[in-house]
Order: C-alpha cells, then structure tokens, then sequence
C-alpha cells in the first residue's frame, strides 16, 4: 500500500490566492444586493431566468451564480438551474437567519472604501475617515438608507449571537 502525497502549493500561488480573494465578498455583497436569495426562495431556476427577474445581464448572471456555487451559496443541477443551499438562504430578507444586511453594509461602497484606507491608518494611528472625511455616523444621518442597512444588520447579529453563544457553551461541556 503507498501513501500519495499532495504536493505542495507553491507559496507565490497561495499569498496570490489570498490577495485575490476579493472576489469572495464581493460576490457574496452582488447576490444578496440583486436579492438571487429571494428569487430563488421558491425553488431552482436557469440563469437567465434569474437575470430577467433581477434584471441582470444573462451572461454575467450565469458567471455570479457559477461564483456562488463555488462558494457553496447555490447547487447546479444537471438542467443548469441554480438552487440555494441553507448556506445561501442566509442571504434571504425575509428569514429569521438572514444576514442580508449585513452583507449589504459590509460589501458595500463606504466599508469597502475604508478598508482600502487602511495603510494610511497604520502609518498615522488615525481612525479611517468615510471618503468626505467624516466619520460614518455623520454619514449615516445624510444618507438615511446607508442607516437603514445598517441598523437592520444590527437586529440581524444580534438575532444570531444568542444562538451562536449558546452553541460553542454546549460544545465546550464535556460529555
């Protein structure tokens, strides 16, 4: 009997994997602002059918959905139609496990921008201002829609992290 052994990812490939992961969250904030969740609450369906119904570009709606099933957020089927997985339906608006809005506030514009500050923070020590230098509260009070994410990504964080706490308790009590 041998033993096979996989070979070793070359380290310039792996630190290129991390810095490209981008597409990650990025995809994650695109599915959950187009609402494919919701679309595809009811059962599967083809792309195109998903791209009519977000209005969405065929071609480009097809390349999102094969990015979720990578991410395990859908299924494919041997039809082509795209399905969620329960992973995915956390992407829903109207479960009582959703973190749409999270995702919405974290993969949007204004935080996105600020992590792409973040080198300056370093070297200053200062906090990341929002792009017109103010900080984010005073962006939300202009921009009441941006307060509106977030204050529903608050209820649904703070709907999920009772039941998370109580999880890793059960899983620390010995048996």
């Amino acid at each position: 009997m041998s033993q096979q052994t996989v070979p070793a990812i070359p380290l310039p490939f792996q630190l290129s994997r991390l810095v490209t992961s981008y597409w990650v969250p990025q995809s994650i904030h695109a599915a959950a602002a187009l609402g494919v969740a919701d679309v595809l609450a009811d059962g599967p369906k083809p792309s195109d059918d998903m791209a009519r119904a977000v209005g969405a570009h065929p071609g480009a709606m097809r390349r999102l959905l094969r990015a979720l099933v990578v991410l395990e957020l859908c299924t494919q089927a041997d039809d082509g139609a795209f399905a969620l997985t329960p992973l995915g339906a956390c992407l829903r608006s109207d479960t009582r496990d959703s973190i749409r809005s999270w995702v919405l506030l974290v993969g949007g514009e204004a935080v996105w921008r600020s992590w792409g500050r973040l080198l300056a923070c370093v070297r200053t020590g200062d906090s990341v201002p929002t792009q017109d230098g103010t900080g984010p509260f005073d962006q939300m009070a202009a921009q009441p829609e941006t307060a509106a994410v977030f204050n529903r990504s608050m209820v649904e964080l703070t709907r999920i992290v009772p039941t998370a706490a109580a999880m890793s308790v059960i899983e620390a009590l010995p048996v």
